[in-house]
């Protein structure tokens, strides 16, 4: 990229950025309806990728620096790989919000889900104490690791249902769900379960712990209904 075009290609990424965001924020308000939890945790996400995106587009490296072409190119790619999976995880989120809603009459539950339990429960009951134990581990209030706890019971329960990370769950995932869309959705949810689990981790504490956790539980739970919308069985379980 000539470095007479990188302030024009810049200054489209921040239009770009902004009309996305904005997008974004009409589906999260709408979303909220639905599943609060989800929708204010993936908002949250949202903003703070805007802040970084902008700082990064704003701190550009200076013209002496060895390719700093390809490091603008990747600045800006990065940016919109995020927003397109905090889309995908909004698309996938609404739609089996949208799905209880019809099912039950009301919204998906920011507590244990017992229907859901009852369907874990039917699968598989280590499924179920796996769901329940992550619940249980978000309300022990005195145990200093609980976040933690609650999303390694999160993340173990999606790898019993959809395999591990990589190539496992792909297939998995493509062989239960017609299309790829659907399959890279469900994936993403998957992932970003995983993603949570590590942030929770990493042993440094914030405020913010609790609502990350919670999070975790509610993207679990939204792809485990999704799977039994689209007629995941034992048959699927890896």
């Amino acid at each position: 990229m000539p470095t007479n075009e990188i302030p024009a290609r810049v200054a489209v990424a921040r239009e770009m950025l902004a009309k996305s965001v904005r997008a974004n924020q009409v589906l999260f308000d709408f979303l909220a309806r639905f599943s609060p939890t989800a929708a204010k945790q993936l908002k949250f996400k949202l903003e703070n990728h805007e802040r970084v995106s902008e700082k990064l587009l704003t701190d550009l490296p200076d013209q002496t620096i060895p390719g700093r072409e390809v490091i603008i190119n990747d600045r800006i790619s990065t940016m919109f790989q995020f927003i397109d999976i905090n889309q995908q995880l909004a698309d996938i989120v609404f739609v089996t919000a949208m799905e209880t809603t019809k099912r039950t009459g009301r919204p998906p539950p920011e507590q244990l889900d017992e229907y859901l339990q009852s369907q874990l429960h039917k699968l598989d009951g280590d499924y179920a104490k796996l769901y329940e134990g992550a619940w249980k581990a978000l309300e022990a209030e005195g145990n200093p690791d609980r976040f933690r706890q609650c999303a390694a019971s999160a993340r173990e329960l999606v790898i019993r249902l959809v395999g591990a990370k990589g190539s496992q769950r792909r297939n998995e995932l493509r062989g239960l769900l017609d299309g790829n869309r659907e399959a890279s959705l469900a994936e993403s949810l998957a992932n970003t379960v995983e993603e949570l689990y590590e942030t929770l981790s990493k042993g440094v504490h914030s405020e913010i712990d609790f609502e990350t956790a919670l999070l975790c539980i509610k993207i679990t739970e939204h792809l485990t209904r999704y799977l039994f919308e689209r007629g995941y069985s034992s048959t699927h379980s890896c």
